[in-house]
């Protein structure tokens, strides 16, 4: 008899600690906000610095909806551009295995620094609070901006427009954070009384809730996308076609990498002087030419710099407007400023064109898939239907083995470059 009582309490302590713990995670589970995000795309307009054409981007709004039965109060929007290829890029991996990039989750080269803090839906930000938004922004690509109304009424839509200077005529990944703080002054009385009987001494007077978004913006023209699929159609013949959704010319790539390679070749076969500047003559020359500059320095004051000469400099140039133009018609970098410190850090030496072609490789292997393989088959075949399907089956077995095994042998290809790398740094 004793015995069964102790197990009945215990039963009953042991529901209870269970819904001790449980409730305050149906509570903010009740309270998660309940939104929809739309986005519209505006007007082009040019993007100028110093007078000078920069490039073209289209405006773009937001448009949040509270699905709640209940207002919510959104406390910030933070925006940031993801690259479209950062799963899959071998260059990003590459700067992972040689330190370059401190940050695993995300690279800075896909970053937009272009901004607008006058943008419809916002809060103006103070000039002290510029600095500190501008410098998360160059450390972490996050714009994090507080809303002119934060409150979204039920059922009701909220427009904001996207701070980022987004290009035109390419699709864009951007990551939306919202941040929302629900007070328990606009939720229901039994989820109040809920929330007393859990944490009856409690100051709390709301929860806060983060709610990350990955919208995509494709700000391709409908003529360049409708011609881009009739050409790929083109090119796919034989009786099994293997389609890739990253189709860019090869031969285009092809050209570009062996001018890349040119060029390199040319520029490491040269032995260009080198002269040192003392850091009191390099102070004097930077004051002259940049007098309103926040200068700082790698070295003491009385150290020595070295100097390159211009025919070094030409050289590097040369090099370095090849990567980049095949950074920016086959990868997804915007951020070049950075890109460029990392080329002449650790980019820079004879096995650059092979990392490049492994990087193109992966990720048209990376791009295959067998819905679309399956859709192109169906739709041109000569043969009947149950053949076409079995030799689809067979084919995409075999396709599957083939890339799995390829992509291990870059991947390893490219540790070992960037291993050689670090040993000689």
């Amino acid at each position: 008899m004793l015995k069964t009582i102790f197990t009945i309490i215990g039963a009953i302590a042991g529901i209870l600690s269970l819904l001790y713990f449980l409730f305050p995670q149906i509570i903010r589970w009740r309270l998660r906000p309940k939104i929809e995000i739309k986005h519209v795309m505006g007007d082009l307009e040019e993007v100028e610095f110093g007078g000078a054409k920069l490039f073209t981007r289209r405006k773009v709004t937001l448009g949040i909806q509270n699905k709640c039965n209940r207002p919510l109060k959104l406390e910030s929007v933070t925006f940031r551009r993801l690259c479209r290829f950062q799963k899959q890029c071998l260059l990003f991996r590459y700067l992972q295995k040689t330190h370059a990039l401190s940050n695993k989750d995300w690279c800075q080269c896909s970053s937009v620094t272009d901004l607008d803090f006058v943008a419809a839906g916002f809060e103006q930000p103070t000039e002290e609070e510029k600095k500190k938004i501008v410098a998360t922004f160059a450390d972490e690509g996050k714009l994090k901006l507080t809303p002119a109304h934060n409150v979204i009424p039920k059922k009701r839509w909220r427009e904001f427009e996207v701070p980022l200077k987004l290009r035109d005529a390419k699709p864009h990944i951007v990551e939306l954070t919202l941040s929302f703080d629900n007070s328990f002054e606009d939720i229901s009385p039994s989820l109040r009384a809920l929330h007393r009987v859990v944490n009856p001494t409690s100051e709390k007077t709301g929860y806060s809730h983060t709610l990350i978004r990955n919208i995509i913006v494709d700000l391709c023209s409908d003529e360049d996308l409708e011609a881009s699929i009739s050409k790929q159609k083109e090119e796919l013949g034989g009786e099994f076609r293997a389609a890739y959704s990253y189709f860019h010319e090869p031969a285009m790539f092809q050209a570009q990498l062996k001018s890349l390679e040119i060029e390199l070749m040319h520029f490491l076969s040269k032995n260009y002087p080198v002269s040192e500047i003392s850091a009191e003559d390099l102070r004097k020359t930077l004051k002259e030419n940049l007098p309103e500059a926040d200068i700082v320095y790698s070295s003491p004051p009385n150290d020595r710099y070295r100097a390159i000469s211009k025919d070094e400099v030409e050289g590097i140039l040369k090099v370095w407007s090849t990567f980049r133009n095949i950074c920016k018609e086959f990868l997804d970098c915007e951020q070049y400023a950075i890109l460029n410190y990392l080329f002449v850090r650790v980019l820079i030496h004879p096995a650059l064109p092979r990392l490049m072609e492994c990087t193109y490789k992966y990720l048209v292997l990376s791009s295959h898939s067998p819905l679309v393989d399956l859709k192109v088959n169906v739709s041109k075949r000569t043969t009947p239907l149950p053949l076409v399907l079995f030799k689809f089956v067979i084919d995409e077995l075999k396709i599957l083995a083939f890339g799995l095994k390829t992509k291990r042998s870059l991947k390893r290809e490219v540790d070992h470059i960037a291993e050689s790398v670090k040993q000689l740094s």
